[in-house]
């Protein structure tokens, strides 16, 4: 009885050690797919989230491209070089309806007097440069981001009016409204699980999903 005990007990023994060395590898082999499993798909939310981004920044970018030109482009009209306030008025008005992006329009001339805008009670900021805003306009660059009263976003952007005769005569000043960055974001997200959130570059928010 004894020796069969032993023989049991030594076919179990061997059982074991040999379900232990086919299961070892096969638990680091589970173990190591699964690792390599969560990599993938780390590195598809990464990937993903990464388009994502560069595609939103890209329609952002162009966006204010196009109304950056388009700026540019009606600064070059004879109604807005011969800075007639009536008809320049009349003008600008059109424009804001048919570009809403357009939150306001108005012409500086070189004595930095406002000869004419969509909003009667418009004022220079206090440190505004005629010179300054004729730079930015030939640089291309854009303002800091900043908010209406309400909360809204919105930057300025200029484009300089110039005569054969005189050389630059005027400023075209626009606020133009950022709330469409919000809905870009919304639309880049709405079949994602992702979260996105636009910020300027002082850190503050324009637009989150």
């Amino acid at each position: 009885m004894n020796s069969s005990l032993f023989r049991f007990g030594i076919r179990a023994k061997l059982t074991l050690a040999i379900f232990l060395v086919a299961l070892i590898p096969l638990a680091f082999l589970g173990w190591r797919a699964l690792n390599d499993q969560k990599q993938i798909i780390r590195d598809e939310v990464k990937r993903s989230h990464g388009e994502l981004s560069n595609m939103l920044a890209n329609g952002v970018y162009q966006n204010l491209e196009y109304t950056r030109r388009l700026l540019t482009a009606i600064a070059e009209l004879d109604l807005i070089r011969s800075q007639n306030a009536a008809v320049a008025e009349d003008f600008f008005r059109s424009l804001v309806r048919q570009y809403p992006f357009f939150k306001l329009i108005y012409m500086v001339n070189s004595e930095r007097q406002i000869v004419a805008s969509t909003d009667p009670a418009a004022q220079l900021p206090g440190d505004w440069s005629f010179t300054s805003a004729v730079k930015r306009s030939y640089s291309g660059s854009l303002s800091d981001v900043m908010k209406t009263p309400e909360g809204s976003p919105y930057i300025t952007l200029e484009a300089v009016i110039k005569s054969q005769e005189r050389g630059v005569i005027g400023v075209l000043v626009s606020e133009v409204d950022l709330n469409y960055i919000r809905d870009l974001l919304r639309s880049a997200v709405k079949h994602s699980k992702s979260q996105g959130m636009v910020i300027d570059e002082g850190g503050a928010v324009i637009a989150r999903s």
